[in-house]
């Protein structure tokens, strides 16, 4: 059984790698073009995630359900520490831990531009992924670490919400075509500072355009003015139906 914890710790450890031992500790068995499959992903390498998707078969499941962390403790982010996630929000989320890895108060604009620009490459590996028959609605919960404020969970996350977090109207519009829930209602506990009464869904509801802004210390905050998600809410926006 891993010690996920040393795990955890061991900056020698590959994160995927590390990752994909914490799964397996809890029962998981991926086969191998799984294993490389997620590896590909969370090191962006959407190339080489692609070419395994379309040369492995049945070897790697579109619904697999990966039990992941990021290196290191990300601090007061809309970034997760830990997640459980199936294939499509893995994609969708690969490289949020860079973009993210600063106070969210003071986003760098300039990472999180680095990690819009992957859109395309996320794109083919969303439409790969969707054409082997991955669900769109599937489920995922995330573990965020706030520091004072706790470590509270979002229950319900779905491809969609991340596909809305990542400022992309083309991945938004990838799964709305392909029957994502544009009123999926999922929760956010409440950190330890209490609820999140200025939420305007109610303190702890969340629907998909609640992740164009940020979602982060048990509260749902509008982005900041120089954050590059910024331009893409309005259409965000209207492709759900707001």
């Amino acid at each position: 059984r891993a010690d996920v914890g040393a795990l955890q710790r061991d900056r020698s450890v590959p994160l995927a790698s590390a990752s994909i031992a914490m799964a397996a500790s809890a029962g998981a068995r991926p086969s191998d073009a799984q294993t490389a499959f997620i590896e590909a992903l969370v090191a962006c390498d959407f190339k080489k995630a692609k070419q395994l998707l379309e040369s492995s078969g049945d070897a790697i499941n579109p619904n697999y359900v990966h039990r992941g962390f990021n290196s290191g403790r990300i601090h007061v982010t809309e970034c997760p520490y830990t997640y459980t996630h199936p294939m499509l929000t893995v994609a969708l989320q690969a490289g949020m831990d860079k973009a993210m890895s600063c106070n969210h108060l003071f986003p760098d604009p300039e990472k999180i531009k680095a990690w819009m620009s992957t859109e395309k490459e996320v794109c083919e590996v969303v439409a790969v992924l969707i054409q082997k028959g991955a669900d769109v609605n599937m489920t995922g919960k995330e573990t965020q670490d706030c520091e004072s404020a706790g470590s509270p969970s979002v229950h319900g996350k779905t491809p969609l919400c991340a596909a809305v977090q990542r400022g992309s109207p083309a991945l938004v519009r990838m799964l709305l075509e392909a029957g994502a829930d544009p009123n999926h209602v999922h929760s956010y506990e409440s950190s330890s500072w209490g609820p999140d009464d200025r939420n305007p869904l109610g303190p702890g509801v969340l629907k998909p355009e609640s992740w164009l802004g940020s979602v982060s210390n048990g509260s749902v905050g509008r982005l900041q003015e120089n954050d590059p998600r910024r331009p893409y809410s309005a259409e965000i926006l209207g492709l759900l139906g707001k």
